[in-house]
């Protein structure tokens, strides 16, 4: 709700008073068919994925990973999205293989 009221240029409490239930439901389901919010398991999805990183494959620095960064970006460039997943399975790759070897 609070991602439609921000879009939308209200708050919370006046979107509640404007929306009836149906109206809400045809929203959500909209926004939900459309990618434009992440479904509940969209984040599970990433939550699982932050915490096997965190286990196996720990930043230096001893950063964590953080489940937003294993959602989809949708306002991405595509190009830039490809690149950085490379580098990304790159640096996991070589970590792991590190990780293997015992350093």
């Amino acid at each position: 709700m609070f991602w439609l009221a921000w879009n939308l240029g209200c708050t919370v409490a006046e979107l509640e008073q404007r929306l009836s239930g149906l109206e809400w439901a045809e929203w959500s389901a909209f926004m939900a068919e459309e990618g434009l919010v992440p479904s509940a398991h969209d984040i599970r999805h990433a939550e699982l994925r932050a915490d096997v990183h965190n286990g196996l494959l720990p930043r230096k620095g001893g950063r964590a990973w953080h489940p937003t960064e294993f959602l989809r970006q949708r306002w991405v460039d595509p190009e830039a999205q490809r690149r950085e997943k490379r580098q990304r399975m790159v640096r996991g790759g070589q970590a792991l293989m590190a990780a293997l070897r015992g350093k």
